[in-house]
């Protein structure tokens, strides 16, 4: 009897994935696939404001496609003119996917005291998303 329960939720499980709209192969074996922009022709990125508490940066999609990225990131500062990485005050996890639909606009805001546990200093930093990054400067 055990076993027959175990090889129904086995079935039950995969059988569930195939029916999941985000995979690439659904039931009837065709393919879902959808256009999305391509980040270096169609999405630009500007700082609005960098501080010592904060960043705030405006991606913008000027494709008619949608843009999807996650909200993870990686912060680097220059120091004697080598990049090297800031450190999270602990491990932290990313879960969330932004995406920009045809020609619009969205602003992160990050506090960098929520990240780091501190405000950031004086100097030159990159914070690259994966699929863009971008410099600036904290006076």
């Amino acid at each position: 009897m055990k076993k027959v329960v175990i090889i129904l939720l086995v079935c039950c499980i995969f059988s569930e994935m195939l029916f999941v709209q985000d995979g690439n192969q659904n039931v009837y074996g065709s393919t879902y696939k959808e256009e999305l922009a391509n980040k270096g022709k169609y999405v630009k990125v500007k700082v609005q404001s960098a501080t010592k508490k904060g960043l705030k940066l405006k991606v913008i999609n000027t494709s008619k496609r949608k843009f999807c990225y996650g909200g993870a990131f990686v912060l680097k500062k220059r120091v004697k003119n080598k990049w090297k990485k800031v450190q999270f005050k602990e491990p932290i996890m990313f879960v969330k996917t932004k995406t920009l639909w045809g020609k619009s606009s969205r602003t992160e805001k990050l506090k960098w005291e929520k990240f780091f546990d501190k405000n950031l200093s004086k100097g030159r930093y990159k914070i690259d998303y994966g699929l863009f990054y971008k410099t600036f400067r904290i006076k």
